[in-house]
């Protein structure tokens, strides 16, 4: 619990610049061009995309960790990618399923329930490699990416209220809705592939100990 503390620590000022980075896009797309002649539409501008910004940095740590990796991995059920460790593994090309069944024949002969898998592998491979470079890595960025999905996410929820009801003139452009929407796609891309690289990494990393 300490090292996901630790790592969260070292991803606030890049999760602060990215959503900051975010945020000046819904100015700017909010704002149009014709909005820099115009003061009143200068200060929607910067009311939207602040209020978002701080609506999304608040939101964020009270989600719960298991509805963040849903919007992550688009899953209900056996969303951690560790339990999908098997189907991970043969895809990577560090690794010789041969010598992954002989290390740890249960899980990669499939005796072990998919449902079971995650915490066979936390607790007999991840645990025993969390501090190496390469897992440490992918878990950091993991956690970033994680966490920017689930602010963007809130945001485009946010700014689809604000859509719907306008509140003393104040209105959402489309493009502000459309940027939100693919943006928190590509973060959860990205997220998904660098959970899927934890839980490879560390098994790399565990095979010769």
């Amino acid at each position: 619990m300490s090292e996901i503390k630790n790592l969260k620590e070292l991803n606030k000022i890049p999760t602060y610049a990215v959503i900051g980075g975010v945020c000046v896009v819904i100015f700017l797309i909010q704002l149009g061009v014709e909005g820099y002649v115009n003061i009143k539409n200068i200060y929607k501008g910067i009311g939207i995309s602040g209020g978002l910004s701080v609506i999304s940095i608040l939101l964020v740590n009270i989600v719960p960790q298991n509805l963040k990796h849903t919007f992550v991995f688009w899953r209900v059920k056996q969303v951690l990618p560790g339990n999908r460790v098997i189907e991970l593994c043969r895809k990577d090309e560090r690794l010789n399923m041969n010598d992954l069944e002989k290390k740890w024949n249960k899980l990669f002969r499939q005796i072990i329930p998919k449902h079971e898998r995650n915490s066979f592998w936390y607790n007999n491979i991840y645990k025993k490699t969390e501090t190496t470079i390469q897992v440490m890595d992918a878990h950091q960025h993991f956690l970033l990416f994680r966490d920017l999905c689930s602010a963007t996410l809130v945001m485009f929820l946010c700014a689809c209220i604000l859509k719907i009801i306008t509140i003393n003139g104040l209105y959402i452009k489309w493009g502000v809705l459309i940027f939100l929407c693919i943006i928190s796609l590509l973060l959860s891309v990205i997220a998904r592939y660098y959970g899927n690289r934890m839980v490879t990494s560390a098994v790399a990393a565990c095979i010769n100990k």
